[in-house]
């Protein structure tokens, strides 16, 4: 019995169709598994490969075909089957509790069949959402005491013809560090070694079609419960926990949202909006109609950026807009600039940044944050980012005493810093990694487009206000007064009052262009851009570093007069991002075995105050070298000096 989605009016799956498939009924060949997987990206940021399946072949990035071949499907029953089992010994309970979901790329619904077909037959209580944004089923898992964990299909910004998996534990965070590693080594283990086709076909062969049916069919009613708790989740977000009452204001701001046919199309967008009082017009919501192509950076924005523009023709309080990537983890933002009368996109590192700005503000506002008489923060507060956020991030969150730490790419890896540090004592509210946009508060465990949005709601309405004959700075108020940015008043920032007197209400009436201009300036290079990305021969990174560190030192002793010309730039240190860590030193004794992680050259002023970086390290979802430079100011003709010689150091480390 075919079961479909009604939100949706696609299949879920055939409950009298219980076995793993074969195409045309012939056996998988274990060879060609074992050189699927070698196609495989296996990291702690999620494991991709193009499933999608045409004409005997699954090389086609951009391809909509929702079928996937016969070796692929032990590929990914393998996958549940070891993680399932990693499951079962963590939490030591028999039929462990599990929520599956997926984005709406077309082989999901494929993957998810023999994903649900793998976790019965090993006696798990599995719980079906089908389609469902990643914040979502992470929230929902977060917040069930039952759950014990998830796995969520989904290739998250790659093209259409890719997929994935990511796993979790309950607490609601993709799995990383030792235990990613440990399941990844497990899992390559059973691909090679283990005779998959007939271990997986042995352990499902007898899974009824009655169990199977009632799982598709109550895919339905665990939607509607994850729907529900994470609505509230993200009103809890918004508030701090209620520490911050929003009341029910209407608000003359209306936000436009290019949902591209992804999971968020199936989200709370639309309710979360109308439940603070915010306009929406939400296009492009057709689930798995994919309009255009799914990274939400630079030209894939433009379709945001034009409905924006005709949106704020139409009424001028629509200011905001954004595109999610097709899980809908990840949500870049395009605006109104109020002089032009224009849509401009925002750079994926100002997301970030106008997120911590706001949130930090917001702190203070709530008071959380409290400062000395001399305006030295009390708190042990701090950030966490990855490698190459911007160093933007630095000069913001120093306006507030707040201190930055690092971790290496991966969205892992920040949430697992971000708990050590707060296991250590430090108040963490925001977290996230700049260089992909968008921001994750506590205690959501992901990014999601609902923070960011909310950030920026919260900067544009928590105003400067009088009550009680006191004035009651808002949040831009307080960031301008932490930046020295308004010399004309000072803030008592234990009663959060401006001394100055009620004239600062009247400095209440700005928009997102004039906050967007005190941010630090800095000029970063975009992941979407072309030369962000580098093919490199090189299979060892360990000795691609070692080699890097070689060249660079006698294309210091060529360039620094040059440097110092330019950006007033006379000395330097390397930095390697290893998980949690962050190391400062030279040399493959430093990394050790962990050669996979970024390496950074920070570059310094003879102050020794930082003004930039160059930064480099091999992606772990897709096959490229990811390179990118960081300098202060507004010069793109430096960010591409250094970006060119940062990869010309690379090219001459790759040909030793």
């Amino acid at each position: 019995m075919k079961i479909v989605d009604k939100k949706t009016d696609i299949t879920i799956g055939d409950s009298e169709n219980t076995k793993l498939n074969y195409i045309n009924k012939v056996k998988p060949d274990h060879g060609i598994i074992i050189n699927n997987l070698k196609h495989m990206i296996l990291s702690a940021s999620g494991w991709r490969k193009i499933f999608s399946f045409e004409n005997s072949q699954n090389l086609n990035k951009e391809s909509m075909s929702k079928k996937i071949s016969s070796e692929d499907i032990y590929l990914v029953s393998g996958a549940a089957l070891v993680f399932g089992n990693y499951l079962i010994n963590k939490t030591g309970r028999k039929n462990p509790v599990i929520s599956v979901g997926m984005d709406s790329r077309p082989t999901g619904p494929a993957i998810g069949e023999a994903i649900i077909k793998t976790l019965l037959s090993m006696g798990f209580e599995v719980r079906y959402h089908f389609i469902i944004s990643a914040p979502e089923i992470m929230a929902y898992v977060k917040n069930d005491d039952a759950a014990d964990g998830f796995i969520y299909i989904s290739a998250s910004h790659n093209p259409s013809g890719y997929n994935g998996l990511k796993f979790g534990p309950s607490n609601g965070a993709v799995l990383g560090g030792k235990d990613s590693a440990g399941i990844i080594s497990d899992y390559r283990d059973f691909i090679k070694n283990r005779d998959p086709v007939n271990t997986l076909d042995l352990l499902t062969k007898n899974i009824s079609s009655e169990l199977l049916e009632k799982t598709y069919k109550d895919a339905s009613k665990w939607k509607t419960l994850s729907y529900s708790s994470y609505l509230d989740f993200n009103r809890s977000i918004f508030t701090y926990n209620g520490k911050y009452n929003p009341g029910n204001k209407k608000h003359n701001i209306g936000i436009a949202a290019d949902l591209n046919g992804s999971a968020r199309s199936v989200s709370i967008d639309s309710d979360f909006f109308k439940m603070l009082g915010i306009k929406s017009h939400i296009f492009n919501n057709v689930t798995s109609v994919i309009n255009h192509a799914i990274l939400p950076e630079g030209k894939n924005l433009d379709f945001c950026r034009k409905e924006l523009e005709k949106m704020y023709a139409e009424d001028s309080s629509f200011l905001i807009g954004y595109m999610p990537d097709n899980d809908g983890d990840r949500g870049n933002l395009v605006y109104i600039d109020t002089e032009t009368q224009k849509s401009e996109i925002l750079e994926a590192q100002e997301v970030f940044a106008l997120s911590c700005l706001s949130e930090l503000s917001f702190m203070v506002y709530t008071g959380v944050l409290t400062f000395d008489s001399k305006g030295n923060l009390k708190n042990k507060c701090a950030v966490a980012v990855n490698g190459p956020t911007s160093m933007r991030i630095e000069k913001i969150c120093s306006a507030f005493g707040v201190k930055v730490f690092r971790a290496e790419v991966g969205e892992a890896n920040v949430v697992n810093l971000s708990q050590k540090l707060r296991e250590e004592g430090w108040i963490i509210r925001i977290l996230g990694e700049g260089s992909n946009g968008g921001n994750i508060t506590h205690p959501a465990t992901v990014r999601d487009p609902m923070n960011t949005i909310g950030s920026v709601i919260k900067l544009l309405t928590i105003k400067t206000d009088e009550k009680e004959g006191k004035i009651i700075p808002g949040l831009f108020d307080i960031w301008k007064e932490r930046s020295s940015l308004n010399s004309k008043s000072s803030l008592d920032v234990n009663n959060r009052n401006f001394k100055s007197g009620s004239e600062n209400v009247k400095r209440s009436a700005y928009t997102l262009s004039d906050i967007i201009k005190t941010l630090p300036r800095f000029t970063t290079t975009s992941t979407g851009e072309k030369d962000a990305k580098m093919k490199i021969k090189t299979e060892d990174h360990g000795i691609l570093k070692n080699n890097y560190e070689k060249v660079f030192l006698a294309e210091w002793e060529n360039k620094k007069d040059e440097l110092e010309k330019f950006g007033g730039i006379t000395d330097w240190e390397e930095v390697n991002y290893m998980g949690t860590d962050e190391v400062s030193g030279t040399g493959k004794d430093i990394r050790g075995e962990r050669t996979k992680g970024g390496l950074k050259i920070i570059l310094k002023k003879s102050s020794g105050e930082k003004a930039g970086f160059i930064w480099m390290r091999g992606s772990g979802t897709e096959p490229v070298f990811r390179v990118m430079a960081d300098i202060e100011g507004s010069s793109k003709d430096k960010e591409k000096f250094l970006l060119n010689w940062h990869r010309e150091i690379i090219k001459k480390a790759d040909n030793l």
